[in-house]
């Protein structure tokens, strides 16, 4: 039986000197919920930090550039 080692990771996703330096995102949704009646559409925008392994979940209620931009990075 062989096995084989696996392939060293990029160094650009595993090497930098600032925390935030290489940074992925990513939408979910979307996801419905009530309000009384009222049944609306709510979106997850996901940051993944790669050198510290960290996540950070933002709700957002459309998917339009605008609310991109203003959420909290």
């Amino acid at each position: 039986m062989q096995y084989f080692l696996p392939a060293n990771l990029p160094k650009d996703g595993t090497e930098g000197t600032a925390a935030y330096q290489v940074v992925g995102v990513d939408y979910a949704g979307p996801f419905r919920y009530r309000v009384g009646s009222k049944e609306e559409k709510a979106y997850i925008i996901l940051y993944a930090y790669s050198l510290t392994r960290a996540l950070h979940l933002e709700l957002l209620p459309n998917q339009e550039t605008e609310e991109l931009i203003r959420s909290p990075k």
